[in-house]
């Protein structure tokens, strides 16, 4: 029997025919459950991506005091019934108290440095945790990290009785999109962003840049971001960069300074990054700004 005959047969061409497609179309599944799953509104690019939370007893929880001023461990009530926490330390004649909203990674107790060179400047300093991160209850999600902003910012004006004329909103990193969120619909005597982003979405493309892929419909809707606020009105406003910055690129803090309106104040740093930012002698700049708001 002539088996190539066999093998050319109708018979035999439809179940090769048969099989490659089926071999075609399991491969078109897998290409578009793998584009599916790596878009940004479904994978946990601004979950385990986007935060890396510290819990305690992780962190610095030893420090006691800031350039002799003593922490006070204070507890607010959460946006959905959690519990979050904050250190207040509370200079004695200040004017002036800093909100301040920290990045994606560690906790409260990661910037004390910051808070540092705020408390040598005269100022009272409030830190809190976002939901999830230190002795903060809850997960962090974009907009219930808003939220807990907002929880502290009333912690300060309903508990406190700190009048709205002074408190100056500071962020840092991913922090930098709570503060410009939240100035955007509440009073300050100025705003400070450090390391701050246009747009989330800007952010996650300068890192992974086959992201460009997605199509806006399959990016989620995202408050975090200054590029709005910045070009509204806004009191006045302290820019802080690192030019060295890898994670968040100084070019953002570039163009939000071209784009905000005034009052408008940018301090670029020459030879820091991102997580060495801190370490850079500015406290003539802070001291400078503070003084000006009224």
């Amino acid at each position: 029997m002539n088996t190539r005959l066999l093998a050319d047969s109708p018979v035999a061409l439809g179940s090769k025919k048969r099989t490659w497609k089926r071999v075609i179309m399991f491969s078109v599944i897998a290409v578009a459950s793998v584009y599916i799953t790596l878009a940004p509104a479904v994978m946990p690019l601004y979950s385990t991506m986007l935060f890396h939370p510290f819990k305690y007893p992780l962190g610095h929880y030893d420090q006691e005091e800031l350039c002799g001023i003593r922490r006070q461990e204070v507890y607010f009530a959460g946006p959905h019934g959690t519990k979050l926490s904050g250190w207040f330390f509370q200079v004695p004649g200040a004017t002036k108290t800093v909100l301040f909203h920290h990045g994606q990674g560690g906790n409260l107790t990661h910037c004390l440095t910051w808070g540092r060179k705020f408390v040598q400047a005269g100022a009272s300093f409030f830190i809190y945790d976002f939901e999830g991160y230190g002795r903060s209850e809850g997960t962090p999600t974009r907009s219930g990290i808003v939220e807990d902003g907002v929880a502290a910012y009333e912690y300060l004006t309903n508990v406190r009785k700190i009048p709205t004329e002074n408190i100056v909103d500071c962020g840092f990193s991913l922090g930098s999109g709570v503060a410009s969120s939240l100035a955007t619909s509440h009073k300050f005597a100025g705003v400070i962003l450090i390391a701050p982003y246009i747009t989330l979405k800007r952010a996650a493309l300068d890192i992974i840049p086959f992201l460009q892929a997605y199509p806006p419909p399959l990016w989620p809707e995202s408050q975090l971001g200054s590029w709005d606020y910045v070009a509204g009105n806004h009191p006045p406003l302290l820019l802080i960069h690192g030019a060295r910055d890898n994670k968040i690129s100084v070019l953002h803090s570039d163009e939000l300074f071209k784009h905000a309106t005034d009052s408008k104040t940018f301090v670029r740093v020459a030879d820091r990054g991102h997580d060495d930012l801190h370490k850079a002698e500015m406290q003539p700049a802070i001291v400078t700004f503070l003084q000006s708001l009224k």
